[in-house]
């Protein structure tokens, strides 16, 4: 499913890695570090700012990030990521672009 906003894409992402085996920690907002364990406190955590990195651990336990920024189209609201994250993050957002 394409998103049709950011906050969106964000979901769509989050919960997509979560149905791969990825937990989330802690979202740092460029202020303060967050705990969001919940694909919903992420969201919330993310979508108060124009920019934000939420901080996962993989099913193997390893520390993976995905940096968000909002204010372009929704396909591009993952602007950086751990490339560990692949190829569970390119699984989601590259049917995007087709």
């Amino acid at each position: 499913m394409k998103p049709s906003n950011d906050r969106e894409a964000i979901t769509l992402i989050l919960e997509g890695l979560v149905k791969t085996g990825h937990t989330l920690v802690e979202t740092d907002d460029g202020e303060e570090v967050i705990p969001t364990p919940t694909v919903e406190d992420a969201v919330e955590a993310v979508t108060a700012v124009d920019m934000a990195t939420v901080v996962m651990r993989t099913p193997a336990g390893e520390r993976r990030w995905v940096w968000f920024v909002q204010g372009n189209e929704p396909e591009e609201v993952a602007a950086d990521y751990t490339v560990g994250l692949d190829p569970d993050l390119s699984n989601i957002v590259d049917p995007w672009w087709e």
